[in-house]
């Protein structure tokens, strides 16, 4: 990743020696730094690198689904940031896009209204524990609830959980997508270390002691 990440500066730099900085070329390379950036956890450079995509992919080419997909990582990346009521806005309008180029129940659609619910926990939105029921519920009709945004889910009902203070709950969810996460393999690998993020926080608060 670092290797790839010093190659796109290097090209960015050759596009904006050209003049190309606004291009299309231009837009694909920034995006995959900005994603490049998040995979190494530095979410302070890939924040603008996101921003700076979005700008630009809506300048050129205006509402579409790949915009969609831009504005879900950079609302993502904005919840993770602590931010997450700023990210709704992003997400609500990128789930508006994503059903309009992709349909109502394309994985694209289906990911982004996971992000609203979690954005929706994450501010402690009155709606969100409708919004992330019909996500879970979509889900599992399009896929199942073994599918990996399905364990994703049960990742931030446990959030939800630990929020209103439901210790059980948050234990059931943790261990329910742990084990569906491992049980995908590489598919569920990326997710598991929001479990250990999830158990640290259900330690801190007494939790795992009182659900025992």
């Amino acid at each position: 990743l670092q290797d790839a990440d010093r190659t796109l500066e290097e090209a960015v730099q050759i596009m904006t020696a050209l003049g190309k900085e606004q291009s299309g070329n231009a837009l694909t390379m920034i995006s995959n730094q900005a994603v490049i950036a998040a995979m190494l956890g530095d979410h302070a450079r890939a924040e603008p690198l996101f921003v700076k995509a979005v700008q630009l992919r809506r300048q050129l080419y205006g509402r579409s689904a790949a915009l969609a997909a831009l504005q879900q990582n950079l609302g993502r990346l904005m919840v993770r940031s602590g931010r997450a009521a700023q990210a709704r806005p992003l997400l609500e309008e990128a789930l508006v896009l994503a059903r309009e180029f992709t349909g109502p129940k394309s994985p694209m659609t289906l990911t982004i209204m996971l992000s609203v619910a979690e954005a929706k926990v994450a501010s402690s939105d009155a709606g969100a524990s409708a919004s992330l029921r019909e996500a879970l519920d979509a889900i599992a009709t399009q896929f199942d609830d073994k599918h990996v945004l399905y364990a994703r889910g049960e990742q931030v009902l446990a959030r939800l959980h630990l929020l209103n203070e439901r210790p059980a709950g948050a234990t059931r969810a943790i261990q329910t997508a742990e084990r569906k996460l491992l049980a995908l393999g590489k598919a569920g690998a990326p997710h598991l270390a929001e479990i250990q993020n999830l158990r640290k926080q259900l330690d801190a608060s007494g939790g795992s002691r009182s659900a025992l």
